[in-house]
């Protein structure tokens, strides 16, 4: 009975939920959207829009000349702005990013030497990998007396 219960209950909370998240009538798309509440701290100015915001808003988009003409010290704001076809995007920011101030190695690249080719190995260092093999290298083990060759019996 205990089941019965948990399943029901479960069951009852299912459904409220998926209530809250159906889609809304008609009504309440229509219904106007209550008045965003005053500001209380008054000090803060009310967002503004600047000239450039409008004018980029009423600036068409540029087109893949524009960007073939653009100059690195040029505003790419325009080009990088929502609606901007993906080509003309990318063309733009290879026009920016063919300015030699973006060509500045920064040091932090640890890997960016070839290691396919090694460097010699200068004489005296070899010359001491060689002494030092012949002090390290296992001294030659002696055969133990019962495996040695004894004469038949």
């Amino acid at each position: 009975m205990a089941e019965e219960a948990f399943l029901a209950r479960w069951s009852r909370r299912k459904a409220d939920a998926r209530a809250r998240t159906a889609k809304p009538d008609a009504d309440e798309i229509l219904r106007p959207a209550a008045q965003p509440p005053a500001r209380l701290n008054s000090a803060t100015p009310e967002p503004t829009e600047n000239a450039s915001d409008l004018a980029h808003r009423t600036a068409p988009l540029p087109s893949l000349e524009d960007a073939l003409r653009a100059d690195p010290a040029d505003d790419f704001a325009p080009f990088v702005a929502r609606g901007v076809d993906a080509t003309v995007r990318r063309a733009a920011l290879r026009v920016l990013f063919t300015d030699p101030r973006f060509n500045v190695m920064d040091g932090l690249d640890v890997y960016i030497g070839d290691y396919n080719q090694a460097a010699p190995i200068p004489p005296a260092m070899l010359a001491a990998l060689a002494h030092a093999r012949a002090i390290l290298a296992a001294p030659e083990q002696p055969e133990p007396a019962d495996q040695a060759d004894t004469p038949d019996e």
